[in-house]
Order: C-alpha cells, then structure tokens, then sequence
C-alpha cells in the first residue's frame, strides 16, 4: 500500500513532537555515515545543538527561511574570479569570520540536489578536514516533513580556523595535469556531470567560451545520483542502484577517475557519492572543469 505525502508529513510531524517533549534535554551523536538521513536529522534535531548547520543555498533563500541557528554560504564566497577555490589562508580566513568552529562536526544541506552541499564538502575534504555530513535529501523537503525553519539569523562569534592539513593535490586536478593525464593514462575514466544539452554543447552556460565536453569523457547526469527530480526527492539513490550506474564504467574501486562539470560544483557532487558512499580510492575533482577547459583547450 503506497502513503500518501500528506500521512508522511503528519507522521513525520507527530516525530518531531515526541522527540520536543520527550528529548530535548538529550544529546545526540550522529553515526559515521557521510550522508545522513533527514528523517533521523528531524527528530533528534534538538539533541544536536553540538554540531554547526551550514545553509548552502543562495542567500536570498536563506534570507527568507533555514533551519534554526544554520550558518550560510554560498559557493561563490569560496571561488575565485574564475570560479576556482581560494587558497588555503583565504578560506581559513573566511570560515574564521563565520564562526565554523573546527572542533564541531558540520552538517550541510542544500535544495539543489545536495551539489552546494558536495562542493563545501569537498573544500573541507581537500584540506584534510573531514568532520562533514550531509542532509540526504533538500530543504524543502526539511520543510514538508515538519522540520523546524527560522528566518533569524543566528549571532556569530568569530572563531579561529585552521587547517591541519593540506591535501587538495590528491581530491583534485589543474588543467595541465589533466591534460597530461589525458594523454598517457590509458585506465583513467572521465567524468562529464552536465546535463546532456550542456555535453552536447546546446547549452553554454556563462563563463564557457564555447560549447562541448572534454574529448574522451562519458556523460553521467549528476541528477542521475538522485531518486527522482520529477517528484522533487532529491535524496541519494540507494547504494545498490548507485553502484549499478558505476558498475559497468568504472571496473575497479583504484580505477582512477576525474570527473567534472561547468565550475566543479555538480561534480563535487559526483566525487561525494563515488567516494563517501561506494568506496572510490582514486578519485579527483577538476575544479576549473568546463568552464576553463572551453576557454585554455583547442578541442
């Protein structure tokens, strides 16, 4: 028998009451899992005043309403002009202002298919700095499942951040070395995370200076992680279903593979689920991704 949102919605909401009056006083400790469900986020949301919510959606969303005391920040205060990741000492920098504690776990969340998520998870993961998760599932859906919103910004105490460690070479790749990897990696597997219009070239976003995709590369839709964006369920796809896309692309979990999109944000994404979800030992993000290879490659 299929349940209708409208009972989920109630039965979530009734959730969220008992864990308000029964646990408030409670602190919860989420589990090591990468990618945590909302349902479990919903009803013990009260116990995790320990951890740091981080609203990655575009400021003008956030203005309008988030989860209570959630952080923002959208990708562009971590890009350059170009639309690359900052140095290390401007992006210590930036999250000192913030107040991202270093000592607190963080959870993320977005309403684009968990990519924001998945870039300001893959900065911090590039940086030896692991203590992320991830809201499986959007901020609307938050919504519509009664968990909790508030549209006052939170008071923020800058902090000192500081990465310990510096490991960006080995989550991502520069243009030069792409194309030398391109050239004499005859195992490498390139990932283009566009939709098919953009891998056609039927679409060129802004900042491309042409259309296309990067010779050699297998088009693989990031909304092809999601369980269905017609019904707006912007939730991961079980680990079986995922593992049956990368499967028969990608013959070994030490294959190494770069993947890539317009500004490394959907392929971010990308990077999330091969390895915090399926276990990929060599994977690297081209953060430059199309945009700078339409305007540096002749192909």
């Amino acid at each position: 028998m299929k349940l209708s949102k409208a009972f989920w919605a109630t039965f979530m909401g009734f959730l969220f009451f008992l864990s308000c009056a029964e646990t408030s006083s409670v602190t919860y400790t989420l589990g090591p899992e990468k990618n945590v469900a909302m349902e479990e986020l919903i009803q013990k949301f009260h116990g995790l005043s320990d951890y740091i919510w981080i609203d990655c959606r575009p400021y003008e969303d956030y203005q309008q309403g988030h989860i209570p005391g959630a952080l923002h920040h959208w990708r562009e205060e971590t890009s350059d002009e170009l639309g690359n990741v900052l140095p290390k000492n401007l992006l210590e920098e930036l999250f000192s202002k913030k107040g991202i504690d270093p000592t607190k776990q963080f959870i993320l969340y977005d309403d684009h298919g968990a990519s924001e998520s998945a870039r300001l998870w893959w900065i911090f993961h590039s940086y030896g700095f692991d203590n992320v998760q991830i809201m499986d599932g959007s901020f609307s859906a938050w919504k519509e499942l009664g968990g909790q919103v508030d549209a006052s910004f939170p008071e923020v105490a800058p902090v000192f951040f500081e990465f310990e460690e510096y490991t960006l070479a080995a989550t991502s790749i520069v243009y030069e070395e792409l194309v030398e990897q391109l050239s004499s990696n005859s195992d490498l597997v390139l990932l283009d995370n566009r939709s098919m219009e953009e891998y056609h070239g039927l679409m060129i976003k802004e900042g491309a200076e042409r259309g296309g995709n990067i010779p050699g590369s297998i088009h693989l839709d990031f909304i092809d992680m999601l369980r269905s964006i017609e019904e707006r369920d912007f939730r991961f796809q079980p680990l079986d279903s995922l593992k049956a896309i990368f499967n028969p692309i990608i013959p070994s979990l030490e294959t190494p593979v770069i993947v890539y999109c317009h500004s490394g944000a959907r392929s971010a994404q990308v990077a999330f689920v091969l390895t915090q979800l399926l276990g990929y030992k060599n994977v690297k993000n081209y953060d430059g991704s199309w945009r700078e290879w339409s305007q540096r490659s002749e192909q």
